[in-house]
């Protein structure tokens, strides 16, 4: 199981449609690799560690869309 990185979500005044789409896709990107993380994770023995594992990438997908929604309403 490959745990996937998270993008960083940096969106100013000046960011593009174009970057702000790119942004976006990388998001769904990133919780796409999420989920095929957390079930690879689930489809192992479940363990202590490897539900803390979860737990952490569950986190970051939280953090990174809510980020990223926040930008995005601050762009429109």
């Amino acid at each position: 199981c490959n745990r996937p990185y998270a993008p960083t979500i940096a969106v100013t005044a000046t960011t593009s449609p174009e970057a702000l789409s790119r942004l976006r896709n990388d998001v769904r990107s990133f919780v796409a690799a999420s989920d095929i993380y957390q079930s690879c994770l689930s489809s192992s023995l479940l363990t202590s560690n490897t539900q803390r594992l979860i737990a952490a990438n569950q986190q970051d997908k939280e953090r990174v869309v809510s980020a990223f929604n926040a930008a995005a309403r601050g762009r429109s």
